[in-house]
């Protein structure tokens, strides 16, 4: 069996070079991560130097102690208050106003219809 079948071959060596992919895809995330903790890691140190290098010491004995204390002191000046006039108007009374309902008197039932004229306006009947 020295010379394979070429079908077979060609399986072993999609194969292989699949594995080959796999693993160079695993080996660039991992150095990818490993690069990025280092990185952060590096900038939290140098962070946390910073803040710890710009720290001022407490060099004051405990007896030794000075306040100094600023006050100044603000004194209001009175003002006159203004003078203020205001005068409203008295509102002036209304009339009622002038309602005059005529009730139309009931007339006797007409024996026959009569023409209406159009001519002559009808007043509108009004409910009281």
């Amino acid at each position: 069996m020295s010379n394979p079948n070429p079908r077979d071959r060609e399986v072993h060596s999609r194969e292989v070079s699949h594995q080959k992919e796999t693993i160079r895809e695993n080996d660039s995330s991992a150095s990818g991560l490993l690069l990025g903790l280092t990185l952060a890691v590096l900038i939290g140190l140098g962070a946390a130097a910073f803040f710890l290098l710009n720290q001022r010491p407490a060099t004051q004995a405990p007896g030794q102690t000075t306040i100094i204390d600023k006050t100044r002191e603000v004194v209001p000046v009175p003002q006159p208050a203004p003078n203020v006039n205001i005068t409203v108007p008295s509102p002036a009374p209304q009339p009622a106003p002038n309602v005059n309902i005529t009730v139309p008197s009931p007339a006797a039932p007409a024996a026959s219809p009569s023409p209406v004229d159009s001519s002559t306006p009808t007043p509108a009947p009004t409910n009281p």
